[in-house]
């Protein structure tokens, strides 16, 4: 009997779990049984933990939801450079948790990717409760539907946006994808639109009187076939060259132990931080970092719980956290208008 993990190393040879302990394995196995469930009922009621969510986080306020909504698209979203969020798409995602509507079709399967464990107490007692534990605030469209270099996404008409995120998330995922597999910039075809939904169009023909019909059916409507839209992309695509690639799954919280082992020394020229892993960048972790690295971070500013002011707080203070951590400011920013602040690491000679 194949077991999830060898299916799994079988299919994709780049993926290496051998820094993981047998626990965490049957965990990472756990996970792979529960999306491979083809059960749908029952398995993972996302819109009963979205509805909940919401529930707890708005309190009195849940009848009046709609306008809550709002308020957080037009005087935080859009104030924070966001605006090309359509308001309609925001306030959808935030009413039932669907985003990315890109074809027509019923979204009524639930993503078991999105679902994660949670260990709740209840009358003193401890319970493992699956669930959805994300973002119901902010939206997915942040991380790739606000900015793109294809400036055509961002034109208005009437003041309005022509695009939403939608389009501009669909542009970067192609575009990313296209730069990896052809190493080569991508580019949108002139006069590129949308596919139509249908495959045929009406085509009205008029009779002459010669066609043996009543007054009352003097046309009939014909559906023709058709060309196939032009391509998004001038030609077929292969496999994405895998080559070289290695991706290591390592242990939960392992951080401050593998910057101690060997492999790991000088590794790394760019360290990314979340904004809620910041605590993380100490002193310590030093070692992993090559003689000159790039530190970025993100800062709080689509966090739009938190006010400005706290959000320039918190730019200060990751700034901080990155100075103690032996980094250094490599360029003038914002708080309240950067989405990352950039520091650069060097090593001092005398460092080992």
């Amino acid at each position: 009997m194949v077991t999830d993990e060898e299916y799994l190393m079988k299919k994709l040879p780049y993926i290496d779990l051998s820094q993981l302990k047998f626990k965490e394995r049957d965990f990472l196995e756990g996970i792979f049984k529960f999306w491979r469930n083809r059960e749908v009922i029952g398995v993972f009621e996302v819109s009963n933990y979205w509805d909940l969510r919401q529930r707890k986080l708005l309190g009195v306020r849940y009848d009046s939801r709609t306008n809550v909504y709002d308020w957080d698209y037009q005087m935080r979203l859009a104030q924070r450079d966001a605006d090309i969020i359509n308001t309609h798409e925001y306030k959808y995602w935030r009413n039932n948790g669907i985003a990315f509507e890109i074809r027509e079709g019923d979204y009524d399967v639930p993503n078991k990717t999105l679902a994660s464990g949670l260990i709740l107490t209840h009358d003193g007692e401890k319970h493992a409760r699956r669930g959805y534990w994300g973002d119901i605030i902010v939206s997915p469209y942040i991380a790739l539907g606000i900015e793109c270099e294809e400036k055509s996404f961002f034109k208005k008409s009437n003041k309005v946006f022509t695009k939403t995120a939608s389009h501009v998330a669909e542009y970067n995922v192609m575009s990313m994808f296209h730069e990896i597999s052809r190493k080569t910039k991508y580019k949108l075809l002139d006069g590129m639109e949308k596919p139509p939904e249908k495959p045929y169009v009406p085509d009205i023909i008029e009779l002459d009187e010669s066609d043996d019909q009543s007054d009352a059916d003097s046309f009939r409507i014909e559906y023709v076939d058709i060309p196939e839209p032009k391509p998004i992309f001038e030609q077929e695509y292969e496999p994405l060259p895998l080559d070289g690639v290695k991706i290591t799954f390592l242990p939960v919280g392992s951080l401050l132990d593998i910057c101690k082992k060997s492999k790991y020394k000088k590794l790394f020229q760019v360290v990314y931080f979340s904004n809620s892993m910041v605590h993380l960048l100490q002193p310590d972790i030093n070692p992993m970092f090559d003689d000159k690295a790039t530190v970025i971070i993100e800062s709080a500013r689509y966090m739009i719980e938190l006010k400005l002011e706290q959000v320039t707080m918190f730019v200060d203070k990751v700034q901080g956290i990155a100075r103690t951590a032996g980094c250094t400011s490599v360029e003038d920013i914002d708080p309240e208008k950067t989405n990352f602040v950039k520091m650069l690491f060097e090593r001092k000679e005398s460092s080992t």
